[in-house]
Parts: C-alpha cells; structure tokens; sequence
C-alpha cells in the first residue's frame, strides 16, 4: 500500500517501483499479447464514495416510476431516452423502501422501448415503490461533477473500480453501505465529497450537529484504517433556491467543515480539499454558493463550470502525490492496428487451421491477436499454434470453408482501430456543411446544427506526437454545434466490417483548448457512437450541459475517455467516436485541438 506522510495542508504520497502505478485488477488484466485491455485498466485502483456531489461521476436520473413484478423480480423502469442495451449496468435504487434505499449494480435484462428498461432486482419485502426511483447507467459520465474533469486534467490517473456514492444519502447511509460499495473493492485510493448536506433535510429528520460530525468522522476513520488514501472534500454550500439554503443550515455546514478539519489535521493518509471555499459566494448573508458553479435546476450539485474548477484546484494541490510518468495515449505510429498489423499471404484452411506467409514474422506459438479482411471477411482473434518456419505461422479460426483465401488479409496486436491516429496524414478529410480549411486523413470537421464560422486547420504538435486537428469556431447562434468525428466515407465501411458484439470499445484523446472565455461554450460532448440492429447505442465521457453556467476558462491539455462500450447484438452499420461542440449564444472565437486519438478495442 502507500507510505504516507500525509497531512491536510501539505499532502505527499510516494511508492517505489512496480507498484508506483497501479496496472492490474487481480493481479490479471493484460495477458502475455498486450491485446487484451481497456484504457481504464490502469492507474491508482480506486473507489468513489459519498452521496450525490460524488455520485454525479455518472449522470443520475431521478422521480422515476417503475413498476415491480413480484414472482420474477423484474423492475421495468421508465426512462426517457435510455440509450441502454441489453446486458449494460446500471445502478438503481429508491429510498421509499428500506431494502431499496441500497442502490444495486443490476445488468439491463429487457430492453422494452426507447424509455423503458427492465432489470431484475429479485425479491422486495414490504410495499414497493411506484415513483421516486434513481437509474445511474455506466455509460454516461457526467460533466457536471467533479471526478471526470479531475481524471481529465490528471491525465486518467485513477483507476476508478467502483462508483459507490450514491444521491440522498445521509451519513447514516453512508456508513451502512461503506464496506459493501467501498471497502470490499480494496480500493488503494477513495475519493469522496463528505455527505452531510442530506442530514440537515427536514425530511430526514434534521439530525443533531454532533451526531453529524461523529458519523463524518466514523467515515475518515473506516477509509483510513482500511489502508486506503482519502482524497476528501468538504461539504460544499447550496445556492439560492434550494430547500436547505437557510442561514441556520449553511452556519451549521461551515462548522460541520471547521469540526472535520481538525479531526483530519494531520491523519496520515488524508488529502482534505476545501471544497467549500471555492463554491461559497462570501457577499451572500445566508452563506449560499456562487450560482454559476452550480447547477441552475437543482442549486446543489456542481455545473459543468463548477465541477471543472473544482478538479482543476483539486489536482492542483495533489498532484505531487500521485506521480506518473505513463499514458495510455499514442505516442508512436505502431500504436494503430492498421498500420503495425502484418499483411498475410498464401493464407489457406485446412479442418479450421489457417496457414499464412508473412516474411520474418517474429510471432511466437501462444501468441494472441486479431484478424481481419480477406474474402473469408476475418473479423476474429486467433491464437498462433505453430510456427513452421520464420516466414508462416499456423492459427485456429472459427468456422469457413477449406482452401485458399484471397484479398487483404491483417493480422495484427494493436487494440486501437483509428487509422491516422498521429493526424500525420495532415489532408484528405472531409469539410461538411459550411467548415473551411483542412480536415486530416480520415476525419470529418461538420456544422451538425446551426452555422457556425468554422476554420479548421492541422498544425503540429509542440510534444512531437504527429499533429493535431484544429478548429477555430464563432458561433453565429445559440445551440450551434460543431463536430470533429472519425469518417470512413460512409461510417459504413472500414469499423463495422472489424468491429463484433460482445467487445468492448473505448474512446480517448487528448484535447485542447483557448479563447473559451466569450465564446459561450456550453458543451464539450464526447462519446462513441454505434448503431446496431438499426437502434442508436453511445456512451458518454461528458454528458450533460443544459443545467449550468458556460465554460469561462483555457485547458492546455484535457484527457478524455469514454466509458467503456460493450457492442451489443446485431448487425452493425454505423460506429464512430465523435466529439461535439454546442454554444448558448452568438460568441467570440473558440480554438480547439485534439490529437493522439485512440479507439481501443478488448476481445
């Protein structure tokens, strides 16, 4: 584990050797091919916690109806535009039952209709409700929280194993589900914003200072006796228009935060963050938070603005505990499977086996790695079962007929499939709908609403890693949208012949941007696209834009990912990574750029 001298004003954090960053989930992601792993795989193996300041990391609906049939279980929820597929998690719970007020993991059984999902919760004593449910779907990472501006201002430095805060909860909550949502995932890191601001609701019995603050501090001790890090922010102030935002509430919060600053002074292990300080407005009598940086329907949880500055300030002040010198982004021309994949010639099938040619190969028995193209359409991994001699090599392939099979055949041990990942083929992409400039080797720049003055143009980059994709947008209108996207002329072409149910896909870049004070940027959208069986399927790694104040400041380098992607069932004739820009107003120039572009695929 760690060996901290940790204390709340000067936090450090070392380790030594192999375990400095943390790589594996039971000792056993990557097998010996280097194929088989996600992105989010690696780093400091972590666990978030808390109630719903730290829950939002994905995006949470909630007042939901659901009906409950008792024989088989189910629970067939209602949710607008779900967006889910079958065998995909979410989290659902309601706390107008006892045994529902903890939230389950549950895979989606049914998918019903675009707003209505089916998952099996098994069996629920007492009267279950029809109304008032909270659905967290996995796929959708909100950009309205805290945690994934901080993984992306730190370069993904924390492997996040379990989101285990959960809305509503009060300290009572939390420590009732703190070992079955935290502990139990032996988390080396946990980050959490302290519950406590659901103890002051009237509806929750408006609970006893002291007996706040003890169960705060029953919180700290359990993380920290665990072995586990505590990243640790303290409760943050609601803005006006919230129930709670009374004067008595919001002197009671500042003195819950006096209280467990000086119970964490000190501790070993604990990062303690002023959360607080950033988000209060100090000209409001009642002690309320500044409305720009939080959200402008709910006055409580953070805006896009708020959870950005909060990160950025956050690893401002840790960073030097969790170093690293690694990412998961490219950085050479081989880290792409069509340009590292060896060409196979001779390729025949004899009872199933395959033998190719492919001149000093290098590939050894054991081995695992994909195989595309050809007449047979390859779309499978292979194992290599022998290597007769230095130029041909024997596999395994599922099902086909014997004899020769012609055409392009790959057969390569890169996992991501975006051609032209450096952006060093610097033309040839596609300009669509009013966008002037140069688009590079398969990349689409669009005005997909609106009409925006777009420039877009592919300098290089000062790291040296290739180039990036630039574009320089004033929008002319609110809701405009620009967006940058992979293209393979049709986007039926190219992924969907290589790409396979049951996978499971990530998408990750590196994006930078200026000019954003005036620019009325809104939103910064990126995610996966895929449809399959004709039903649109995507996956969020900033969702959310509607409910706060515009972004106002410059990011030099931002590390976005997307959850990940499990391919459902059925024919697959669209997918894509796509990152969209939407404008509230008419604003000034916006520049933003995005290289070392990864779309990773695990078998």
């Amino acid at each position: 584990m760690f060996n901290t001298t940790a204390t709340t004003s000067q936090p450090a954090l070392t380790t030594s050797g192999a375990t400095q960053y943390q790589n594996v989930i039971g000792n056993n992601l990557i097998d010996g091919t280097g194929v088989n792993y996600v992105p989010s795989d690696f780093g400091y193996r972590t666990v978030l916690f808390g109630d719903s300041m730290v829950d939002t990391y994905e995006t949470v609906a909630s007042g939901l109806t659901a009906s409950y049939d008792a024989p088989s279980g189910d629970l067939t929820i209602t949710v607008s535009s779900h967006q889910q597929a079958v065998g995909w998690y979410v989290r659902v719970w309601n706390r107008g039952n006892t045994s529902t007020i903890k939230g389950r993991r549950l895979a989606i059984k049914t998918v019903v209709d675009a707003n209505t999902v089916v998952v099996n919760w098994g069996a629920i004593p007492g009267t279950v409700p029809t109304a008032s449910w909270f659905f967290r779907p996995e796929s959708w990472r909100s950009a309205q929280a805290v945690v994934p501006w901080l993984q992306a201002v730190s370069g993904q430095r924390f492997q996040i194993v379990r989101n285990g805060a959960q809305s509503g909860d009060t300290t009572a909550n939390a420590i009732d589900r703190l070992e079955s949502d935290c502990l139990a995932y032996q988390p080396r890191v946990v980050i959490m914003q302290m519950p406590g601001i659901n103890d002051t609701s009237t509806g929750n019995g408006n609970i006893a200072e002291d007996t706040i603050a003890a169960n705060q501090q029953t919180i700290v001790d359990r993380i920290v006796y665990s072995g586990a890090a505590l990243i640790l922010l303290n409760v943050t102030p609601v803005a006006s228009g919230e129930g709670r935002g009374t004067l008595t509430n919001m002197q009671r919060v500042a003195r819950l935060n006096q209280r467990l600053l000086a119970y964490c002074q000190g501790k070993t292990g604990v990062f303690f963050f002023d959360a607080y300080k950033r988000i209060v407005d100090p000209a409001n009598a009642t002690g309320l938070g500044l409305a720009n940086y939080l959200r402008s329907t709910d006055f409580i949880h953070y805006s896009m603005r708020g959870g950005r500055y909060q990160a950025e300030q956050l690893w401002a002040q840790i960073s030097s505990a969790f170093p690293s010198d690694n990412s998961t982004l490219p950085s050479s021309m081989i880290d792409n499977y069509w340009a590292s994949a060896l060409t196979l010639t001779s390729v025949t099938r004899t009872a199933g086996v395959v033998t190719a040619t492919s001149a000093t190969h290098g590939l050894q028995v054991g081995e695992r790695l994909k195989l595309t193209g050809g007449s047979a359409s390859f779309n499978e991994y292979v194992t290599i079962t022998a290597v007769p001699t230095a130029n041909t090599m024997q596999f395994t392939t599922v099902g086909g007929s014997d004899g020769s099979i012609t055409g392009t055949i790959l057969l390569g041990r890169s996992n991501n499939l975006v051609p032209n990942h450096l952006l060093t083929t610097a033309s040839g992409g596609l300009l669509v709908s009013g966008p002037t400039g140069t688009a590079a080797g398969n990349i689409r720049v669009e005005n997909t609403a609106g009409a925006a003055t777009v420039a877009a143009t592919v300098p290089a980059r000062s790291d040296g890693y290739g180039n990036n994709q630039q574009v320089v947008i004033t929008a002319a209108a609110a809701s405009n949208t620009v967006m940058i996207s992979s293209d393979f002329t049709t986007y039926s072409t190219t992924l969907p012949a290589v790409v396979k149910a049951g996978r499971t896909y990530v998408f990750e870049f590196d994006l930078a941007l200026s000019g954003v004070s005036g620019s009325n940027l809104t939103e910064i959208l990126a995610n996966i696209t895929a449809t399959v069986g004709g039903t649109l399927y995507q996956t969020y790694a900033l969702n959310g834009y509607a409910e706060g104040a515009n972004l106002n400041t410059d990011a030099t380098s931002l590390h976005i990912r997307t959850p990940p992607m499990v391919l459902p069932s059925g024919t697959v004739t669209i997918m894509k990574w796509a990152l969209q820009f939407r404008f509230s107003a008419i604003g000034t120039a916006l520049t933003a750029t995005i290289g070392r572009i990864a779309l990773r695929e695990s078998e």
